[in-house]
């Protein structure tokens, strides 16, 4: 096994090797990454194209591996999807050569990493049956392939996203590799090894010219292929002796980057931006704006994936008695990190979503109240036979909705079923007033639902808006025929003093007045 200290020994020493000629020639060709002020925070312009010399080193110290070991030693042999992988793997250095000398279009990005995750999956890369525990599979069938297409994707974009602090990336894929690697060992799965010391040792030698302040950035040419790698290899690594995988170690192995990118859709959804717009409010950022600096938020960054990569491996690999009590704790702890995290980030977008949930939750039971008072009010309106029941019902109605006063209301202001006038006209300025148009039949005169209601917490403008919604329709439907017969009425009336008796309302053209 001390053998496995060749690849990660040969990578690192090489990558630190290559890296200062590739500085030169991209200083030479002026390929470097310039600061804006907003998501890229460094100071002066920095060399890009450090991914070329971790993977040069990484190539390095796993031919030097195999050379002293020889094919008759191997741990084991290579997956079947081994070339899609590798033809992958050459479409991502390429795209991400291409962005970082000429720049590419996001929605080409995109393509291209659909292009190399599909290069994969097709040379049989797959999640067919995840294991969530002890005994606990679930078979993928016929989804299996789709969701590792995503898997793939996903992976390579968090990675990508990420990339915004010097030594941020590399620290992640430390992090990861390592958890990775142990999960590898505790599974007996040793044949991929090997490849996730080399890179491994390749990324160390990297970050010794990146981190703060870097001398090289990875540039999309390693981020991006950096973040294939790791979608391939999480899988492989947490692979378990039954060809299960292990869904726990994979997925808290890189549990920093999928918090990081849903934060990102979360927010940009919440806003409504486009999911797929740059911004510069990732963690990394708003770490720097709460006045960390560099060094402190990457090492803080990178010690929550170190424990999350931790959980992951002890949920999966405790005894099962430990296991339980595991998952406990490490659920409260990431509820309290999700919760008060996005307070102290100051995650605007997040909090206001919180606050909406809470209020819903709180007021879930007050709301149900609400809207089933005004259902058994809908009833009673449709059950009316005159306007004078209807007036009748709208004096009494209100006390029983928590309102004020509820009245109809014609273009003269005159009303029906007005109450607690003299409240109302007591303390004006602590009563709120709503008013709602009735869509009645064409030519007649419109009419008004008007609620009123005290100033108070429990008594929101959506209480209102929830009672009218109700009651509208009924309105609508009742009031016609309501009205249309108290006009047939008037006019069935016999004369008294040379004219018909004056109405408050009436029915047809004649207006409420």
């Amino acid at each position: 096994m001390t053998s496995l200290l060749v690849p990660a020994i040969l990578a690192l020493l090489a990558t630190m090797a290559v890296v200062p000629p590739i500085v030169r020639i991209a200083r030479a060709r002026g390929l470097l990454d310039h600061p804006d002020g907003s998501r890229r925070v460094h100071q002066h312009p920095v060399p890009r194209l450090g991914g070329i010399a971790l993977w040069l080193g990484a190539s390095v110290g796993l031919a030097g591996w195999w050379l002293m070991i020889g094919p008759g030693r191997s741990f084991g042999g290579l997956p079947s999807w081994t070339p899609g992988a590798v033809a992958g793997l050459l479409v991502m250095l390429a795209t991400g050569l291409v962005d970082d000398i000429r720049g590419i279009q996001p929605r080409h990005k995109l393509l291209a990493q659909f292009v190399a995750a599909g290069l994969a999956v097709a040379g049989g890369f797959r999640l067919d049956v995840l294991s969530l525990g002890g005994d606990v599979a679930l078979p993928l069938g016929w989804a299996a392939a789709p969701l590792s297409l995503l898997w793939i994707v996903a992976v390579t974009n968090a990675i990508n996203l990420i990339d915004g602090l010097d030594g941020l990336a590399g620290g992640i894929t430390l992090v990861s590799m390592a958890a990775l690697a142990v999960s590898a060992l505790f599974s007996g799965n040793v044949a991929v090894l090997p490849v996730l010391l080399a890179i491994f040792g390749g990324t160390i030698g990297f970050l010794r010219y990146n981190h703060s302040p870097a001398t090289i950035f990875l540039g999309d040419v390693g981020s991006l292929s950096l973040g294939y790698a790791l979608a391939l290899l999480s899988v492989e690594g947490a692979r378990l002796p039954n060809g299960s995988v292990a869904i726990v170690v994979a997925t808290f192995a890189l549990a920093f980057p999928f918090l990081d990118i849903t934060i990102a859709m979360l927010r940009r959804w919440l806003r409504g931006a486009p999911l797929m717009a740059a911004d510069g409010r990732h963690v990394h950022h708003q770490l720097l704006a709460l006045g960390l600096s560099h060094p402190r938020a990457v090492a803080l960054i990178c010690l929550f994936a170190g424990g999350m990569a931790l959980l992951g491996l002890s949920i999966t690999y405790a005894p099962p008695a430990m296991t339980l009590v595991v998952i406990t704790l490490g659920s409260a702890v990431w509820v309290l990190l999700v919760v008060h995290g996005a307070r102290w980030l100051h995650y605007h977008e997040l909090i206001e979503a919180q606050a909406s949930f809470a209020s819903g939750f709180l007021k879930a039971r007050r709301v149900i109240q609400d809207r089933i008072r005004a259902r058994e009010l809908e009833i009673q309106i449709r059950q009316c036979g005159t306007l004078e029941q209807l007036e009748l019902l709208l004096v009494q109605s209100p006390t029983a909705l928590g309102l004020e006063g509820m009245a109809l209301c014609g273009p003269r202001d005159a009303t029906i079923g007005f109450s607690n006038e003299l409240a109302l006209r007591g303390a004006p300025d602590r009563v709120l007033r709503l008013d709602c148009p009735l869509a009645l039949r064409p030519g007649s005169e419109p009419l008004i639902l008007r609620v009123w209601w005290r100033r108070c917490p429990g008594r929101p403008t959506m209480y209102a808006e929830r009672i009218i919604s109700v009651l509208t329709p009924a309105l609508e439907d009742r009031l016609p025929d309501l009205m249309l017969a108290r006009a047939q009425s008037i006019k069935s009336e016999p004369m008294v003093g040379g004219g018909r008796r004056a109405r408050s309302y009436s029915g047809g053209n004649v207006a409420l007045r």
